[in-house]
């Protein structure tokens, strides 16, 4: 085993804020997976925030 390998990690994070519309943790749930998708076509690596309704 080579032990000078490295190992690139990235991230994408969606992240979603509750609001008073929200009538269950599921719409907000469904806004932050919204994100996530948006932050990975987008390159990776980055944080999306959803947008609020």
């Amino acid at each position: 085993m080579n032990t000078n390998q490295s190992i690139k990690i990235t991230i994408s994070i969606g992240s979603s804020m509750l609001t008073d519309g929200d009538c269950s943790m599921k719409d907000r749930f469904s806004r932050a997976d919204k994100a996530l998708y948006c932050a990975k076509r987008g390159g990776r690596n980055q944080i999306q925030q959803a947008q609020t309704p």
